[in-house]
C-alpha cells in the first residue's frame, strides 16, 4: 500500500472521529498482519471502542492487490475486556481504498460500530487483564 493510501485513510479516521468526540489511538499501524485505525470514548469507567482493520490477501499476478475489511466494536475497563464484536467484514481492491464509496461504507460500518459499542455492557466484560507481579 503507498504511503499517500494511508494518509488518506488515517484523515478520514481522524475527520470521523473529531466529529463524534472520539480519542483516535491506532492510525494504520500492524497488528499481528494487519493495519489497524482505532479510536475510543471514556463512559465513565468503560472504554468504548470502534476500529477498522485492513489485512492484506494473497496477490494474484497481474491484478491489483485486495484486502479484507473488518470493522469490530468493543468495550473494556482497567481490569476486564470484551471480545471484539464484528460489525462488517467485506473485501477490496487496493485502488478501491481511496474512493469516495468506500469512505461512505466506512462511515457507515464506523457508526454501526459505534451503536454496537455503546450497547455492550459489564456484562459483555469476559476476559480479565494480566498484571504483572511484583512491585
Amino acid at each position: 500500500m503507498e504511503d499517500k493510501q494511508l494518509e488518506k485513510l488515517t484523515a478520514f479516521m481522524k475527520r470521523y472521529c473529531k466529529a463524534r468526540g472520539l480519542t483516535v489511538y491506532g492510525c494504520g499501524g500492524d497488528r499481528h498482519g494487519s493495519l489497524e485505525w482505532s479510536a475510543f470514548y471514556k463512559d465513565g469507567s468503560m472504554n468504548r471502542t470502534v476500529a477498522f482493520f485492513l489485512t492484506p490477501e494473497m496477490e494474484t499476478l497481474g491484478m491489483s492487490a485486495t484486502y479484507e475489511v473488518t470493522v469490530i466494536a468493543a468495550v473494556d475497563t482497567d481490569t476486564h475486556f470484551s471480545q471484539r464484536y464484528p460489525v462488517s467484514t467485506f473485501r477490496v481492491s487496493e485502488d478501491f481504498l481511496t474512493k469516495r464509496t468506500f469512505f461512505k461504507q466506512m462511515r457507515n460500518d464506523l457508526n454501526e460500530a459505534l451503536q454496537r459499542a455503546r450497547g455492550l455492557g459489564l456484562a459483555d466484560l469476559t476476559g480479565t487483564y494480566v498484571r504483572p507481579m511484583g512491585p
